[in-house]
C-alpha cells in the first residue's frame, strides 16, 4: 500500500487510481475539519495535510501517466487541471510492457 501511495516508480491501470482519488478527498476533507474545528485551525497541520494530499495525488498521476508510457513530468501540469486528472484517468494504458515496467493489469492475470 506504501508504494501505491508514495511511490512515483511504476505503472497502476485507471482502477486504482480512480480508487485512490475518490477515497483520497473525502479523507482529506475529513481531515481538514478535524484540524479546523478540533486543532483550533491550526496552519502547519493545514498545511501538513495538505501537503500529505498533494503527494499522493502526485504520486499516482505519474504512476498513471507511465502506464500511459508518458513522463511523469506531466503531472505538474494535470494535478493542477481538473479535465486533465480526468484524462489521465480515462484512457486505457499501454498494452504489455513498457519502458516504466510491466502492464500492471498482465501482472494481475498472471500472478
Amino acid at each position: 500500500m506504501g508504494k501505491l501511495l508514495f511511490s512515483i516508480q511504476g505503472r497502476i491501470s485507471r482502477g486504482p487510481f480512480w480508487l485512490v482519488l475518490l477515497l483520497l478527498f473525502p479523507v482529506t476533507v475529513s481531515l481538514l475539519y478535524i484540524i479546523e474545528r478540533f486543532a483550533d485551525n491550526n496552519p502547519a497541520l493545514m498545511l501538513m495535510a495538505l501537503a500529505f494530499y498533494a503527494w499522493i495525488a502526485f504520486c499516482i498521476t505519474v504512476k498513471r501517466l507511465h502506464d500511459l508510457d508518458a513522463t511523469g513530468w506531466l503531472s505538474i501540469p494535470i494535478v493542477l487541471i481538473p479535465l486533465g486528472v480526468i484524462l489521465v484517468g480515462s484512457f486505457p494504458g499501454t498494452t504489455g510492457p513498457n519502458r516504466f515496467g510491466v502492464d500492471p493489469l498482465e501482472r494481475k492475470a498472471t500472478g
